[in-house]
């Protein structure tokens, strides 16, 4: 069994992969839906991944090693399950290291006050640092990303107290009116589902555990936990010090016509203090650097559980950390709008990576036991099938209306 600090290094790769730098903007999303709803949201969509994850994590045990979706559909259902299972995987991977490559680069450009031409050398550079590390082995990987989630927790907290002596209670937000509009949660419910990403680190955890159901289910509770809690502290307590210090900025969130600089430009002035952009900045370059880690981990293992056998270990790893950087690198370079067109298909698409197709295949397996006795209920199983429906309904009623 692994030790606390090993498990410790696994849960803060899964919660990583899941808060990106989109955080920041989870305030402007949820003004018009309130608190109450905000919480009660977080916490089913929380509850449906962590099932998700115990259903990936039995088919994984009952595959006896870790296997991407792909592979896995292979093994329980067919060819069609399997190719299907690897176009929509690395599809998501590829968008999501591409958009994290352009949006670290955007960052770091307006941090330093960095000249607007000198953003494809700063891609390059991410990109090339990127390729450097998917290099080394998940126990490194583990030991770069703790210190970095550590230091984003850490950096978080501290933007909380600060923010928290601004708080001014207000009950109007618990319920707003807003709320009662479906076209906020059909906008809503898609980018809060996303939020909860880490279907692409099953398989390499399985194997970084060796399999081991107790430590796994640990590590995917809490690292799934994690960033409901610190999702819905932010939210709270930014939605709480807009709207008793500045109403007319928070109705302009509820319309939508604020953008991630505004947000942080105010918080500014609300606490007075103008070292909290540069934390709310830091929290952002950390949180897509642990999802970088996550993700591209992910991505690599997949990438070399398909190249042939002859590859020695060390030459296996760094050609898939290659293969793993160059596409995303060039589609951030020369197409950004291609990565943002599949990212706005990305609930949909983590719908069917996380939910539906794990879904099918534990049921078309028909398991005689299971080592999670719950992935067996009919009852959750229909749960989820419709939050899955719910997502991908939302996601094209928002593409199209």
């Amino acid at each position: 069994m692994a030790k606390a600090g090993g498990q410790l290094g696994g849960i803060f790769i899964v919660a990583g992969t899941c808060i990106g730098g989109g955080v920041i903007a989870l305030p402007m999303m949820l003004a018009s839906v309130g608190l109450v709803f905000t919480t009660l949201i977080m916490a089913v969509m929380w509850a449906t991944m962590y099932y998700s994850a115990l259903i990936n994590l039995e088919l994984n045990l009952q595959a006896n090693c870790g296997m991407d979706i792909g592979n896995l559909g292979w093994r329980f259902s067919g060819p069609i399950a399997a190719w299907f299972g690897r176009l929509i995987l690395l599809l998501l991977m590829y968008a999501l290291m591409a958009a994290y490559f352009y949006g670290l680069s955007a960052l770091l450009v307006e941090i330093f006050h960095l000249p607007l031409q000198n953003h494809w050398s700063i891609v390059t550079i991410v990109a090339a640092i990127f390729c450097a590390l998917m290099v080394l082995p998940v126990r490194g990987l583990d030991s770069v990303n703790k210190p970095l989630f550590i230091g984003t927790l850490v950096i978080a907290a501290f933007l909380l107290i600060g923010l928290s002596r601004h708080v001014l209670w207000d009950g109007a937000l618990l319920f707003p009116p807003a709320a009662a509009k479906p076209r906020h949660w059909i906008a809503v419910v898609p980018v809060l589902f996303t939020s909860f990403g880490f279907q692409v680190i099953f398989h390499t955890l399985s194997n970084y555990y060796k399999l081991d159901k107790h430590v796994l289910r640990r590590v995917f509770f809490w690292g799934s936990l994690i960033p409901a809690v610190v999702y819905i502290a932010w939210t709270v307590a930014a939605l709480l010090a807009i709207h008793g210090n500045n109403p007319p900025f928070y109705r302009e969130m509820v319309l939508g016509h604020v953008d991630v600089g505004a947000l942080v430009a105010e918080l500014s002035r609300i606490t007075a203090n103008s070292a909290i952009r540069t934390v709310i900045w830091a929290v952002s370059v950390l949180a897509i650097v642990t999802s970088m880690v996550g993700v591209g981990l992910g991505l690599c293992d997949t990438l070399k559980a398909y190249l042939p056998g002859k590859f020695h270990l060390v030459h296996h790893r760094a050609f898939a950390a290659v293969v793993g950087t160059v596409p995303p690198w060039i589609l951030a370079l020369l197409v950004p709008s291609a990565f943002t067109v599949i990212l706005g298909a990305a609930g949909v698409i983590l719908a069917v990576l996380a939910i539906l197709l794990p879904l099918y295949l534990v049921r078309h397996g028909k398991f005689t036991t299971l080592n999670y006795p719950s992935v067996g209920n009919p009852i959750a199983h229909f749960a989820i099938f419709v939050a899955a429906v719910v997502v991908i309904s939302c996601e094209l009623a928002h593409a199209h209306f």
